[in-house]
């Protein structure tokens, strides 16, 4: 089985335990075009089914399925 297969797999069976809410690290690093286009695809339909997806990630096409984005490196400390 593939890494891109793996990572199907898994987000399937995170999609299946009927958890409201899906923590998400780099969904799509290292796939091919064909499997981060099922991962897109996979992920915008559990966010059109009410799921939240909270993903952290440095890939971009990721945004436009994104209800809210925070860009880490647009944040300050008020500390620092």
């Amino acid at each position: 089985m593939s890494s891109g297969q793996r990572r199907i797999v898994s987000l399937i069976s995170a999609a299946l335990s009927g958890k409201p809410i899906l923590l998400m690290d780099e969904p799509t690093v290292g796939l091919d075009p064909y499997y981060k286009k099922a991962v897109l695809e996979i992920l915008r339909a559990l966010a059109e089914a009410g799921r939240m997806l909270v993903i952290s990630t440095h890939d971009k096409s990721l945004e436009k399925i994104a209800d809210d984005i925070i860009d880490v490196m647009k944040l300050r400390c008020s500390d620092c």
